[in-house]
């Protein structure tokens, strides 16, 4: 539903985030699975007590995973699993030439929240909602 509304919008060189998508085939126009990702700044507030110290009381530039999806066709193959470590390792990039304290994802619900844990260990809970999930410094 959310690819269909919104990746369009978010294709143009002006967006403000950008979509990966794996089409399912070389000439399918079907979608196997997608990712939308941009830069976020979030309150310190927002972060665990101990990863405040030492950045004062200004917003922390983090990426933001908005949304991951995999189609029905492709669940459990290991392709989400795949292009979450694709994020990760692109946030690790952004981290060592413009800053970054890491990366936040707004996990849609409860089964999404468990799908990340289960990929990456080391997510904490955001304070601020327990669906956001933060893996710093990365």
């Amino acid at each position: 539903m959310w690819f269909r509304k919104y990746a369009l919008n978010n294709i143009s060189p002006s967006a403000s985030s950008k979509v990966y998508v794996v089409p399912d085939g070389i000439d399918s126009k079907a979608v196997a699975a997608y990712y939308a990702w941009s830069m976020y700044a979030i309150d310190i507030g927002h972060l665990p007590k101990d990863q405040r110290r030492g950045y004062g009381n200004y917003p922390q530039p983090l990426v933001l995973l908005g949304r991951l999806g995999v189609s029905v066709n492709h669940e459990r193959r290991g392709l989400g699993r795949s292009m979450l470590q694709h994020v990760i390792f692109g946030t690790q990039d952004l981290s060592k030439t413009i800053g970054c304290r890491g990366l936040i994802i707004h996990a849609e619900n409860i089964n999404a929240v468990n799908f990340y844990r289960h990929c990456i260990q080391g997510f904490l809970s955001s304070p601020s909602d327990p669906n956001h999930l933060l893996l710093l410094n990365l």
